[in-house]
């Protein structure tokens, strides 16, 4: 189940960072999901409440298991999650108007490189 790390400790050292920083991306964006959530009542984007609330649980699964693997050194999940949150750290980039997305862009592209750093062993 997990990668070529083996005995290495800098590696595991590298998955160990991408699994806690990943979490704190997760983190970040469910409390800005929530954030949204409570200046809307709760109806972002035309959702339910109780739609919001499953969203919200989901994303919460997500944020604890995905650093989960990322720390089992799954190195093809950990690829993968890379790519994923690269587009949309590139995505994010495409917005840099806003101030708004700044932040966002930031704490994205620090996930994309540490998992990318983990995942090819950089």
């Amino acid at each position: 189940m997990t990668g070529d790390a083996g005995p290495d400790p800098e590696l595991r050292r590298k998955y160990r960072q991408a699994a806690v920083v990943y979490f704190a991306y997760g983190v970040y964006y469910l409390a800005g999901v929530i954030g949204l959530g409570r200046r809307s009542g709760w109806t972002l984007h035309g959702y339910s409440p109780i739609t919001a609330g499953l969203f919200i649980a989901v994303g919460a699964a997500i944020t604890i298991a995905f650093p989960f693997f990322v720390w089992r050194q799954v190195r093809w999940f950990t690829r993968a999650l890379a790519i994923v949150v690269f587009a949309r750290s590139a995505y994010l980039f495409t917005e840099l108007t806003l101030p708004s997305f700044l932040g966002p862009f930031l704490v994205a592209a620090a996930a994309a490189w540490v998992l990318t750093r983990a995942g090819w062993d950089l």
